[in-house]
């Protein structure tokens, strides 16, 4: 069963106020109208099999506004796929719980700025603690690395808690008119089968998609760690439209080329930096680095838009990583278009055209 527990936003500062709970209230008496009342982020535990790395708790949180317009977000936080990196007395390259979940207020979180085209939506904020790119699909016990150590076992149940935030948004959330779905970093990767499922459930509303700061990860990078460590694809073959993307030839372009084609009429879209700092540090830890990010990621858009007409992208300038929750959210630009304004577009339903960076040095 869910608990509940309220920490209400308001301006730019959270007061942690917590009131517990026994279960989730009827959807009806809770949606808020923000004309009414300050914006506030809701603490749910899932239960069930739903947990973290360490076996913990699974939390998420929801902040409700207009019950017809429905954000549903995929946090990042890295990611592990072998001893060294799963333990962090070794090397820590992923969130490992959600104990310390504290709730957005920058970028598109921000409730209050005019110019955010999402400050009266709900928002669905599905939290990462699994060190999977929520894809794992079960556990993995991983072998000592060194002397002294003893197995350690890693829940990855990426899938599995994603699943228990879905089905408390179904439940909840009964008719959305438009639904905008995005993640940024480890939570970008995923969105395509996130869109695919919600356009699945939700077959009258408008859907659309944004995948912030992971489209660099080029193919010929080894994806070992989605098939084996993982255990991703016995549960990703039961999704519509993924039932047959193959472990042998798995790269993550090939989740957008199977939600784009299940979905023609969806808008699906990725934003990165030319030079993500991030990207470019995972692209080492898998013994692939780059050193001009930019060739990756048109190469990888342009690999999607080989087999789908219904992808976009933006490239912006610089090294940073992420922008959906950050004041950058309102501020970047690219060959004279604002990244606010095209978000704007994609949300709305509109045409879009892709937007690559040609000075792409520039901060």
């Amino acid at each position: 069963m869910l608990t509940v527990k309220r920490l209400t936003s308001i301006t730019a500062f959270v007061c942690l106020s917590l009131q517990g709970c026994s279960h989730a209230p009827d959807a009806a008496n809770q949606m808020a109208s923000t004309d009414t009342a300050p914006r506030a982020w809701e603490t749910l535990t899932a239960g069930g099999e739903a947990i973290c790395s360490d076996g913990t708790d699974y939390r998420f949180m929801v902040n409700r506004g207009d019950p017809a317009k429905l954000v549903f977000f995929l946090q990042g936080g890295g990611g592990c796929w072998s001893r060294e990196t799963c333990d962090t007395g070794m090397m820590k390259t992923y969130t490992v719980n959600t104990e310390n979940l504290q709730p957005p207020v920058e970028g598109m979180f921000d409730f209050n700025n005019p110019a955010n085209p999402f400050a009266d939506h709900t928002v669905v904020f599905a939290s990462y603690c699994s060190g999977d790119v929520h894809l794992g699909g079960g556990d993995t016990v991983y072998p000592a690395a060194q002397d002294g150590q003893t197995p350690l076992t890693i829940h990855h149940r990426g899938q599995t808690n994603m699943a228990a935030v879905l089905d408390w948004t179904y439940a909840n959330i009964t008719q959305p008119e438009h639904v905008f779905v995005t993640g940024s970093s480890a939570g970008a990767i995923p969105t395509p089968i996130v869109a695919s499922q919600l356009a699945n459930h939700y077959l009258k509303a408008n859907i659309t998609q944004l995948g912030d700061a992971a489209g660099g990860y080029r193919r010929g990078v080894p994806n070992h760690n989605v098939r084996d460590q993982w255990q991703a694809f016995p549960k990703l073959h039961q999704v519509k439209g993924f039932e047959h993307v193959d472990p042998d030839t798995f790269v993550y372009e090939k989740l957008y080329v199977a939600a784009t084609k299940a979905h023609p009429n969806i808008t699906f879209a990725r934003y990165d930096n030319a030079e993500d700092g991030a990207q470019k540090y995972f692209l080492s830890l898998r013994n692939a680095p780059t050193k001009i990010l930019r060739e990756a990621l048109i190469a990888n858009h342009n690999d999607i838009a080989a087999e789908s007409n219904n992808i976009r992208s933006f490239i912006a300038p610089g090294n940073p990583h992420t922008i959906m929750g950050k004041p950058e959210f309102y501020t970047t630009r690219a060959d004279g278009v604002a990244f606010v304004d095209w978000v704007a577009q994609i949300a709305r339903g509109e045409q879009i055209d892709n937007v690559f960076c040609n000075e792409c040095q520039k901060p």
